[in-house]
């Protein structure tokens, strides 16, 4: 008479069960304690969303040279910039200035001459220094003497902790200048 032969299971000892079954209370924890007191980890995009923010245009609209102002938090290791997203779907950068008083501005070309009565969507948003760097190449002079926001991306750049929102309205008034020819 033949027995049937049982498999032999590998268990894990037993201390490494323990630091798991440690590891993992710590973090359902840790992650149940954020949700309930509702904490906010600095330097995070959750609590840098909740900073920063864009004013809403006196007028309703913009000329097509305007300047946005806001407030925003200082970080340490990041740049305040505006991107402007175009009826085409073109994001065009413009560094902010903060000033003294928490408060920051910037101005940029909001589309072509024949933009008027477009809507543009505005996000303000953070990045480290590095990105900054590649945001001024993009926005630097042009040897063509194209306005700086005629050069464009698809997209916010990776790493933007963003994001303050909002639309604005082009205003109707036709053949204003760009920034450029403004001196701005």
């Amino acid at each position: 008479m033949t027995t049937p032969r049982t498999r032999r299971r590998r268990l894990l000892p037993a201390r490494t069960v323990a630091w798991i079954e440690l590891v993992a209370l710590i973090v359902a924890v840790g992650a149940l304690a954020r949700d309930v007191f509702d904490w906010k980890i600095p330097g995070t995009a959750s609590e840098d969303r909740q900073k920063i923010q864009i004013d809403v245009p006196e007028s309703g609209t913009l000329s097509r040279c305007a300047t946005l102002r806001g407030s925003a938090p200082r970080i340490k290791g990041k740049t305040l910039w505006m991107a402007h997203i175009s009826p085409g779907g073109k994001y065009n950068f413009a560094q902010a200035t903060y000033e003294d008083n928490g408060r920051w501005h910037a101005t940029d070309t909001f589309g072509s001459e024949s933009d008027v009565n477009q809507r543009f969507r505005v996000v303000v948003f953070l990045v480290a220094q590095e990105t900054s760097s590649f945001l001024t190449g993009i926005r630097g002079a042009s040897a063509d003497g194209k306005p700086s926001s005629e050069y464009s991306a698809q997209a916010l750049p990776p790493g933007a902790t963003h994001e303050a929102s909002l639309m604005v309205i082009r205003d109707g008034t036709r053949g204003q200048p760009h920034c450029g020819q403004l001196g701005t």
